[in-house]
């Protein structure tokens, strides 16, 4: 089987979907809402897409692929899967739901302890402007990192999932509860 990679921005439930993909239908969350994905095999750390980086990348894609032929990714750069594996299908979530992204980014993310520049920044910002920020940070990203040959599934619409012909696990409970999920960031 070929490897389906689902290729996502943080905070768009890409590890709910992964999960569900590969056939994990109970999925928990932890009390930010965050949930810590089952699959063994990730391509989400940031220096895998460092574009000096060749023999690394290649090493870790390969060793990922053996783990799990599904794998959760945060792409960087524009990096082009094909470049390792041909027949790899890249899976997309378009973050269209960007006010939903960005208050789920703040609400979520532990930025804070693991930036400490970037906290005194965020610090002198209303939480307005943090979400202005974070709007426009997940709008560069999927510009610059959901490309043209990718599968593109919108977040306000993972319905579309069920009709894509890979061979996938689809599950309607696992949708829904990311969506009742989602409805504690909506303003």
């Amino acid at each position: 089987m070929s490897v389906i990679i689902v290729n996502f921005y943080t905070r768009t439930y890409g590890d709910t979907i992964a999960d569900m993909l590969a056939g994990y239908h109970t999925i928990q969350r932890e009390s930010n809402g965050s949930i810590i994905s089952k699959l063994p095999g990730q391509l989400k750390i940031p220096s895998f897409y460092d574009p000096s980086q060749l023999e690394f990348q290649h090493t870790w894609y390969e060793r990922a692929k053996k783990k799990s032929n599904i794998l959760p990714a945060h792409r960087q750069y524009g990096f082009n899967f094909a470049r390792f594996d041909k027949t790899a299908t890249v899976i997309s979530i378009i973050p269209d739901l960007i006010d939903v992204v960005a208050r789920r980014t703040l609400a979520i993310d532990t930025w804070k302890e693991k930036h400490p520049i970037l906290s005194k920044f965020f610090h002198k910002l209303t939480d307005e402007e943090k979400i202005k920020y974070t709007k426009k940070t997940v709008e560069k990203w999927a510009k610059d990192n959901i490309l043209d040959s990718d599968i593109k599934i919108p977040l306000s619409d993972f319905a579309q999932l069920k009709n894509l012909n890979l061979g996938l696990e689809y599950n309607q409970d696992v949708i829904d509860s990311i969506y009742i999920d989602m409805k504690k960031y909506v303003s």
